[in-house]
Parts: structure tokens; sequence; C-alpha cells
């Protein structure tokens, strides 16, 4: 075996020189270097280490949750130190824990109460929802851990699951019951009527609670109301879409370069009103008259100040949109 001659260091005839490049590439991220160096920045590192032991066979320092020394590769280090470092770990996550969640004493509490109000049914659910949602958010859910100081739930739905014997989409039924509606609307509108409402978005839900404030309903013309709802949004989602799209041709068809003949305009800068007329057929013999509706095809006239007019037509396209086309005209042209 080589070993690194370092007087300095406690017994140092025993580190090995491949343990030691082996260990600096895994705490250092470097094997490179003096093997002093890596020695060196080695101890720098495991001193900022909570937990650490020293090894019997060469007296190196280093973190207690590591398996072999990392200075001699010796696997027999002493295990009473590293028992104690590990004692002071699980202090120290359990420190943690109670410094950030309440105690077990506030968890049980909780669950005991949550226990209880189950066992009365759905009227007592949107109580069952406000206690987990104090239990979330004072993250009392964690208060709970096991002999090495870590939480034994992984995670709030977790907690819900192992203590209260809740689903995942129960636990949150009930949280939302207790997050979207008061007491007094779980025991106006009934079980039916609130797991219909829990399916809609809060802007609908709004919208639908009003309604059976104004009425009673049945369950089918709740239902109803929630088709007709969910229709109007998938009307209104379309119609910006295709507001979105047509937008998009207008802006691809102004960027084009314009190929038509073209003439300039001399008019005032300010507001302009022009009336719309009825459109004639060009034989029939009668009087203008102004445009009342779309039926008349409205159309209106703007001269301007250098022997150029400008015609409008309003219309109306098959999907109903309007549309304005213009057209201009210069004196002595067709």
């Amino acid at each position: 075996m080589k070993t690194v001659k370092l007087e300095h260091f406690p017994k140092a005839e025993y580190w090995d020189a491949a343990v030691i490049r082996e260990s600096a590439l895994e705490v250092l991220g470097d094997s490179k270097g003096t093997l002093k160096k890596l020695v060196t920045g080695m101890l720098a590192a495991f001193a900022k280490t909570k937990a650490v032991a020293d090894c019997d066979k060469c007296g190196g320092r280093s973190s207690s949750s590591l398996a072999r020394c990392p200075f001699c590769g010796d696997t027999d280090a002493d295990e009473a130190v590293k028992e104690s470092a590990a004692k002071t770990e699980r202090a120290l996550a359990r420190k943690a824990v109670a410094d950030v969640v309440p105690d077990i004493g506030t968890l049980d509490t909780s669950v005991r109460k949550i226990q209880k109000l189950k066992k009365i049914g759905y009227e007592s659910w949107w109580e069952v929802g406000e206690e987990c949602i104090a239990v979330q958010k004072n993250g009392s859910w964690m208060a709970r851990v096991d002999s090495h100081g870590k939480p034994v739930h992984r995670s709030f739905d977790d907690w819900g699951k192992t203590e209260l014997g809740l689903a995942k989409s129960a636990l949150y039924l009930m949280i939302g019951l207790a997050k979207n509606f008061t007491r007094a609307q779980i025991e106006k509108y009934g079980k039916t009527h609130i797991s219909i409402l829990l399916t809609e978005k809060d802007e609908d839900r709004a919208y639908l609670i009003n309604e059976l404030e104004k009425q009673e309903l049945t369950s089918r013309e709740l239902m109803k109301l929630v088709n007709e709802q969910r229709v109007a949004r998938k009307l209104l989602k379309r119609g910006k879409e295709r507001k979105t799209e047509r937008k998009t041709e207008l802006l691809e068809a102004a960027s084009k370069p314009i190929e038509a003949k073209t003439l300039t305009g001399i008019f005032p800068i300010e507001r302009v009103e022009l009336e719309m007329f009825a459109r004639q057929h060009a034989d029939a013999d009668e009087p203008v008259r102004a445009a009342n509706d779309m039926a008349d095809q409205p159309w209106a006239k703007w001269s301007l100040n250098n022997g150029v007019d400008i015609f409008f037509n309003l219309q109306k396209r098959k999907d109903g949109q309007f549309v304005l086309a213009i057209q201009g005209v210069r004196d002595g042209d067709e």
C-alpha cells in the first residue's frame, strides 16, 4: 500500500494515496494535484459537516455517514463516535421539524376531531374540509416523525390517506367544500347540487350560485344551466380563436406590397360623418333614401379636395362579421 508521509497529520503513515484520490473526486470533484493539497481540501470540507468521526486506524476525521474512511479505506471506524454523531444528527433533524411545524399534540387533536366528524356523514364534510385546510396551512401533518427525526408522511396527501383514511379525491372534495362554499350554502343546496357546482370553474360557479339564490332548481335544471354555460364558454373560445386568426390574416395582407393602382387623396384632419344610403337597382326609378338596416346594402360617398371620390360599402359576411369595402375613384376614371 502506498502511504502518504505528512508528519503534521496524525497516523499519516496509514493513509492510502489511491483511496484519497478516489475520495477527493467524490468530495471535492477533483483528484488531481498533490496528495497534501487533496488531504487539506477534504479536511476543510469535512470541517463544515456537523456529524463527524475520527478513524481509529489513521486518525483522519470525516463525515460519520461514510461507509469507509476516505484517507485509509478502513471500515472499522470508531462506532461509538459514529453513533454519537448519528444521534446528534437525528436531534438536529427533529429540531428542524419542530422549528417550522406545530407540536405533535396539535396534529393529534386535529386527527381526533376529523375522525369524529367523519362519522356524522355529509353534514360534517364542510367542518372536515376546514380542519384539513388548517393542518395543510400550519404544516402540522409533518409533526409525526420517525426514530431519525424525519417526517413519517411524504406529503399532505399521504397524511390524509394514512391517518384519516381519505383517498386524494375525497380529501380535496372536502377541502373544496370549505374553500368555495359557506356552511349555510352546504345545508341549503344539498349534496347533489354541491357536487355539480364543484365541477365548474370559479366564474361559472358564481353564476350558478346566483341562479340558485334567485330560484329553486332541481338537479336536472341545474345540469341544464351547467351545459349551457359550457357551450357558451366553447363558443367564446372559438370566437377568440377566430378573431386571432382574422387578425393574423389582416397583418399578413398589410405586409404584402400593393400591386393595384394607387391614388392620393387630400382631406381635412377633422371628424367626418357620412350619411349612408340604401343601394338601388340600376334600372330602378326611385328617389335616394337613407339606409335603415343591412338589407339596404348601405353605402356612402366621400368627395375629397383633389377630385378623388371614396366610396364605402358596408357588408355582412356569411359568418356574421361586418366588412367595410372602400374604393377610391379619380375624376375622369370609369
